[in-house]
């Protein structure tokens, strides 16, 4: 996970990282009423700064995606947000 332009605003907030499948089934149990699988993270927690970029390694599920959502969070609320479509579950 890439993020450039890593200010000490941006490093410090929380990343959300919203994993959608292909199919629902392959959810964990405890995440079916979500309808995709919760990887938030802290950059302190997964990763670090480096060359001007806040760097996460997040590892992913093993089963089809349909869709990401990902962006940033702090107590004021969401700061951005973007999604990644993969209508094949690729």
């Amino acid at each position: 996970y890439v993020r450039d332009g890593c200010t000490d605003e941006v490093a410090n907030a929380r990343f959300f990282l919203h994993v959608i499948p292909a199919d629902e089934g392959d959810l964990p149990p405890h995440r079916e009423a979500y309808g995709f699988d919760n990887l938030d993270f802290a950059l302190e927690w997964s990763g670090a700064r480096l060359d001007g970029a806040c760097v996460a390694v997040v590892p992913l599920p093993v089963w089809p995606i349909a869709a990401i959502r990902t962006g940033q969070f702090d107590e004021t609320g969401r700061l951005w947000e973007t999604e990644f479509a993969w209508p094949d579950g690729r």
